[in-house]
């Protein structure tokens, strides 16, 4: 070995464990990126706001008897929904439909629907167009379930599927009687101090029940 090749040894020993060790820093590396683990994170229940709607066919001049129960379902499906308007529109072409609007109208205040609750009006259409009805609900809902693109079983890694919770999740907000406790929580009801003082007053008068059975009160 010559002379030049004794002294570029240890330079080439030092650069190849420079290239170890940076090989090994990349190993080590950690990935800090937030994953969403539980039900709650990757399927969020949201508060919204959209219209319902629903067409009424006035070309026979009057309430067929299923379309009458549409609008029935419609009106009470409306009182349930925080009791928004009910728009209730006809083709700006008059016609037949003038009547069936009237009695949408009358329909909806027999199921209950305020008059004052109730806007009547118009829309640029024919007279062959539909009697337009529509108002505000207020939802809970979260992200639509069916994600069947990785399937954690087969990962090998132990992981979740991508569905995990999601019937759940959508199920509750499915059950929410009043939506908007999504955003703001009903407020907790205050107990009566009055009540616990008294409470308290009969045990330390040796009047109360103790131990366990006062719990369920025998």
């Amino acid at each position: 070995m010559s002379v030049l090749s004794r002294k570029s040894l240890p330079l080439l020993v030092m650069v190849a464990g420079l290239g170890l060790a940076g090989c090994a820093h990349d190993d080590l590396a950690l990935d800090d990126t937030y994953v969403p683990m539980s039900p709650e994170e990757r399927y969020p229940i949201e508060y919204a706001k959209g219209p319902i709607t629903l067409e009424v066919a006035s070309s026979h001049g009057t309430l067929q008897p299923s379309q009458a129960n549409a609008v029935a379902r419609f009106a009470r499906q409306s009182l349930a929904g925080g009791l928004t308007p009910v728009m209730v529109k006809r083709p700006a072409g008059g016609g037949k439909s003038a009547r069936v609007a009237e009695e949408v109208a009358g329909l909806m205040l027999q199921q209950g629907v305020p008059r004052e609750m109730i806007r009547i009006g118009t829309y640029p259409a024919p007279a062959s167009a539909p009697v337009r009805l529509a108002y505000v609900k207020s939802y809970a809902h979260t992200k639509p379930c069916g994600e069947w693109t990785v399937n954690g079983a087969d990962s090998g890694r132990n992981e979740r599927m991508p569905n995990h919770g999601c019937a759940v999740q959508s199920n509750i907000a499915a059950m929410l009687a009043n939506p908007e406790d999504v955003v703001a929580p009903q407020p907790a009801t205050l107990v009566p101090a009055a009540n616990g003082t008294a409470a308290i007053k009969k045990i330390s008068d040796g009047q109360g029940k103790t131990g366990f059975g006062s719990l369920f009160g025998f």
